[in-house]
């Protein structure tokens, strides 16, 4: 209870005294040169405060005096005033160093008391070193000093070394006879961190007030050991588009690593270079500059490996897909009719399998192949395209097919590799309808008889039909006479147009009203006729 009054008391005289400050409840009895019944120095000793060292004492004085610290080189190092109130009294040791130190007091000049104590000095040592590791980097060294001498010392700096690399610090840290303290080495100036495996022999280096210390710690490092924790590929069908994966280092050195995915012994795609601490994970995003790392040739298994490497190793991880073999559905197929012509086909196709496949795709009409109705084309896994196929000739009356009327059923085709698939639609068509507007004859009275050659028809014919007029000849009746007269060129009509038609019967008829029948023939069979009255004159 007295030792903890002295430290309060210590307390509130050494604020307001930065060199001496007086102690309270002491009354040790006298040891020094003077009178018993005047000014006197007693118990010096060794005290701290606010982690510095005191050389305190013990003091009586009835009216103010002054106190000396005559230093080991026989000078005085330190003086100051004693209030007759106070009883304890002690002076900074900044630097203390073996030998003699000397508590004067004086009045007026004259020494009235003085007490004398010896010190050897101090004796530090290192008794622990304990190095902590962050992964490969050293996050801290623990020292802890010891001083088994009489007197306190002061350490002022410390450094670690290893592998080349140091760190310091600056503790300023006292410690006291008989007495030990623990302060910490951190890299407040310079790191240390290793970057290969082997054991590692750091060094320490303490500076105190009396002595240079060493001490020593070793740790081994395996190197970087990675591993592939985690793949998270993402397919479109059997094509692999990109994928993540991540890599965690299991060592206790940092790894410089980059991700792939490779097939066999064949990268197919790869990353750049990322840092990957000890205990520590990264996730790389796998991409191709095309769009899809690996597109699959055929179906069933495939087999890919994720791969991590580094100088020190690499690993490799694999993974599966079941791919599909490729299969063909037509989605939707429209046959595109102008006036009875079939111009174009519009189809979609869906690959439901998970392989590219090539296909042909071809038109029929009444179960007959259309000419130039089919294309070649590849569809990929999974995909779903439209296509079509279009009249690949030229002019108004170009087309897949012509309507000469009646039902027409079109079928697409797709062969593939796999079985054929087929889609139909058909549509109903009235046929061709040919109106005759007007007709001018042309014939000529023969002299010899009464009768008249009928020599030259223009007719404006009219398709009133949904389907498109073709016909290659015309075949004329009147009054049981006929004949057939051949085209240079094959007329088309569209449904609603008109042409005009100069035909050269080479009839002899007699002349007079009759009854002209005008047929209308494509490939011998007739597509459309029309009745019509004429005048042959005489």
């Amino acid at each position: 209870m007295q030792a903890d009054a002295d430290t309060r008391r210590l307390a509130v005289a050494f604020s307001a005294l930065l060199i001496l400050a007086p102690l309270a409840g002491c009354t040790a009895a006298l040891d020094a040169t003077g009178l018993d019944s005047g000014p006197a120095v007693s118990d010096v000793r060794l005290e701290e405060y606010d982690d510095r060292p005191l050389l305190a004492f013990n003091y009586s004085v009835d009216d103010y005096s002054d106190a000396l610290l005559e230093g080991p080189s026989g000078q005085v190092i330190q003086e100051t005033k004693l209030e007759p109130d106070q009883e304890v009294a002690a002076f900074s040791l900044a630097d203390p160093r073996p030998g003699n130190y000397t508590v004067i007091l004086q009045k007026g000049g004259e020494t009235k008391s003085k007490k004398t104590v010896s010190y050897e000095g101090a004796s530090p040592t290192i008794t622990t070193t304990e190095a902590t590791w962050s992964g490969d980097t050293l996050q801290r060294v623990s020292v802890t000093v010891s001083n088994d001498g009489d007197l306190p010392v002061q350490i002022s700096e410390a450094v670690v070394s290893a592998r080349g690399s140091e760190m310091q610090s600056s503790p300023y840290v006292w410690v006291m006879p008989g007495e030990a303290e623990t302060f910490s080495i951190t890299p407040s100036y310079g790191e240390v961190s290793i970057d290969s495996a082997g054991e590692v022999r750091g060094s320490v280096s303490v500076t105190t007030s009396a002595d240079e210390l060493s001490s020593s710690f070793t740790k081994t490092f395996e190197g970087p050991d990675l591993a592939i924790t985690d793949i998270a590929p993402v397919w479109d069908g059997g094509s692999l588009e990109s994928a993540w994966v991540t890599v965690e280092n299991q060592g206790d050195l940092t790894a410089t690593a980059w991700a792939g995915i490779q097939s066999g012994d064949e990268v197919l795609a790869s990353t750049y270079n990322e840092s990957i601490s000890p205990g520590h994970s990264v996730q790389y995003e796998i991409t191709h500059y095309s769009g899809t790392i690996y597109e699959p040739k055929t179906s069933g298994e495939i087999q890919l490996q994720a791969i991590a490497n580094s100088p020190s190793g690499f690993t490799t991880h694999e993974f599966t897909r079941e791919v599909a073999s490729a299969s063909l559905s037509v989605d939707s197929f429209t046959p595109v009719w102008e006036n009875g012509r079939l111009t174009s086909a519009k189809f979609t196709v869906s690959n439901n399998g998970d392989v590219a496949t090539d296909f042909s795709a071809s038109l029929m009409v009444n179960g007959q192949e259309v000419k130039g109705g089919s294309t070649s084309q590849s569809l990929a896994g999974g995909a779903t395209e439209e296509y079509e196929i279009v009249d690949a000739g030229w002019g108004a009356s170009s087309a897949l097919f012509i309507s000469d009327g009646g039902k027409e059923t079109v079928t697409l085709e797709l062969t593939s590799a796999g079985n054929p698939v087929t889609a139909s639609s058909s549509q109903e068509f009235g046929g061709p309808d040919a109106q005759i507007n007007s007709v001018d004859v042309t014939a000529f009275g023969n002299y010899d008889s009464d009768t008249s050659d009928l020599s030259g028809l223009r007719l404006e014919v009219q398709n009133t039909g949904d389907s498109m007029l073709v016909y290659d000849s015309v075949r004329y009746e009147i009054d049981g006479v006929s004949s057939t007269e051949s085209l240079s060129f094959e007329s088309k009509i569209k449904p609603g147009a008109s042409t005009t038609e100069y035909l050269y019967p080479d009839l002899t008829v007699t002349p007079g009203d009759h009854q002209l029948t005008i047929k209308f023939v494509r490939d011998g069979e007739v597509a459309d006729s029309e009745t019509v009255e004429v005048t042959i004159s005489e």
